[in-house]
Protein backbone atom coordinates (compact mmCIF):
# COMPACT_ATOMS: atom_id res chain seq x y z
CA UNK A 1 0.00 0.00 0.00
CA UNK A 2 1.30 3.44 -0.90
CA UNK A 3 2.38 5.75 1.87
CA UNK A 4 -0.58 7.82 3.02
CA UNK A 5 -3.07 5.55 1.23
CA UNK A 6 -6.27 4.74 3.07
CA UNK A 7 -7.38 1.12 3.36
CA UNK A 8 -11.17 0.99 3.16
CA UNK A 9 -13.07 -0.64 5.98
CA UNK A 10 -15.63 -3.34 5.32
CA UNK A 11 -18.38 -0.87 6.15
CA UNK A 12 -17.03 1.64 3.60
CA UNK A 13 -16.87 -1.03 0.92
CA UNK A 14 -20.42 -2.18 1.65
CA UNK A 15 -21.67 1.39 1.32
CA UNK A 16 -19.73 2.16 -1.87
CA UNK A 17 -20.15 -1.16 -3.70
CA UNK A 18 -21.30 -4.30 -1.87
CA UNK A 19 -19.84 -6.52 -4.62
CA UNK A 20 -16.34 -5.36 -3.58
CA UNK A 21 -16.82 -6.52 0.03
CA UNK A 22 -16.85 -10.27 -0.54
CA UNK A 23 -16.91 -12.37 2.61
CA UNK A 24 -14.43 -14.90 1.24
CA UNK A 25 -14.22 -17.09 4.33
CA UNK A 26 -17.94 -17.81 4.16
CA UNK A 27 -18.39 -18.38 0.42
CA UNK A 28 -17.71 -22.14 0.40
CA UNK A 29 -19.58 -22.86 3.67
CA UNK A 30 -22.59 -20.96 2.26
CA UNK A 31 -22.30 -22.91 -0.99
CA UNK A 32 -22.34 -26.20 0.96
CA UNK A 33 -25.35 -25.01 2.96
CA UNK A 34 -27.39 -24.07 -0.11
CA UNK A 35 -26.13 -26.70 -2.54
CA UNK A 36 -25.44 -29.78 -0.42
CA UNK A 37 -24.89 -31.99 -3.48
CA UNK A 38 -22.69 -29.42 -5.20
CA UNK A 39 -19.08 -29.94 -6.14
CA UNK A 40 -16.16 -27.85 -4.93
CA UNK A 41 -12.81 -28.22 -6.67
CA UNK A 42 -9.79 -26.64 -4.93
CA UNK A 43 -7.47 -25.00 -7.46
CA UNK A 44 -4.44 -24.04 -5.37
CA UNK A 45 -2.81 -20.74 -6.20
CA UNK A 46 -1.60 -19.92 -2.70
CA UNK A 47 2.09 -19.92 -3.61
CA UNK A 48 1.50 -17.60 -6.56
CA UNK A 49 -0.83 -15.09 -4.92
CA UNK A 50 0.70 -14.85 -1.47
CA UNK A 51 4.24 -16.07 -1.97
CA UNK A 52 5.16 -14.41 -5.25
CA UNK A 53 2.96 -11.33 -5.43
CA UNK A 54 5.05 -8.49 -6.77
CA UNK A 55 8.30 -10.45 -7.00
CA UNK A 56 7.72 -13.07 -9.70
CA UNK A 57 8.81 -10.59 -12.36
CA UNK A 58 12.27 -10.61 -10.75
CA UNK A 59 12.71 -14.37 -11.18
CA UNK A 60 14.40 -15.52 -14.37
CA UNK A 61 12.23 -17.48 -16.81
CA UNK A 62 14.64 -20.43 -16.77
CA UNK A 63 14.85 -20.49 -12.96
CA UNK A 64 14.67 -23.86 -11.21
CA UNK A 65 12.32 -22.20 -8.74
CA UNK A 66 9.79 -21.40 -11.49
CA UNK A 67 9.98 -24.98 -12.71
CA UNK A 68 9.25 -26.31 -9.21
CA UNK A 69 6.44 -23.88 -8.30
CA UNK A 70 3.60 -25.92 -9.83
CA UNK A 71 4.66 -28.96 -7.78
CA UNK A 72 4.99 -26.89 -4.59
CA UNK A 73 1.57 -25.31 -5.17
CA UNK A 74 0.05 -28.74 -5.83
CA UNK A 75 1.46 -30.09 -2.54
CA UNK A 76 0.03 -27.12 -0.64
CA UNK A 77 -3.32 -27.60 -2.34
CA UNK A 78 -3.45 -31.28 -1.38
CA UNK A 79 -2.83 -30.23 2.24
CA UNK A 80 -5.85 -27.92 2.05
CA UNK A 81 -4.04 -24.64 1.42
CA UNK A 82 -5.88 -23.13 -1.53
CA UNK A 83 -6.46 -19.60 -2.68
CA UNK A 84 -8.84 -20.45 -5.52
CA UNK A 85 -11.67 -22.92 -5.96
CA UNK A 86 -14.48 -23.54 -8.39
CA UNK A 87 -17.90 -24.64 -7.22
CA UNK A 88 -20.90 -25.84 -9.18
CA UNK A 89 -24.21 -27.55 -8.62
CA UNK A 90 -26.76 -29.11 -10.93
CA UNK A 91 -30.44 -28.65 -10.14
Amino acid sequence: MEKGAHRSTLEEMLQADPSEAADSENILPAFREHFGNGTIIPLGGLIYVLGLDGIIINIADDSILLKKLPSIDNLLSKKGHNYFAVAYAVK
